[in-house]
């Protein structure tokens, strides 16, 4: 049984296939799939936010004991 993520949100209509996120991710995980999937979860992804900062279309955002209002934002999305 594959769990939605607390902390990640993604948006698949916002994703262009680019994959820089997975070129961000320090684990080396592969993110865009993820988020093609809409199964952000990996007991090996340590929530550090590069998938978040690379993504150039915003498609993936981070909350952390927000109640789901992101803190990061995509740099280049002016947040």
């Amino acid at each position: 049984m594959a769990l939605e993520s607390n902390y990640f949100f993604r948006d698949t209509a916002k994703c262009s296939g680019c994959r820089r996120c997975n070129d961000r991710c320090p684990m080396s995980l592969d993110v865009a799939d993820k988020v093609r999937r809409g199964l952000m979860a990996d007991s090996e992804c340590i929530l550090c936010g590069e998938c978040v900062d690379g993504c150039p279309k915003g498609a993936i955002t981070f909350a952390f004991g927000t109640g789901g209002k992101s803190v990061f934002q995509n740099e280049r999305m002016g947040a």
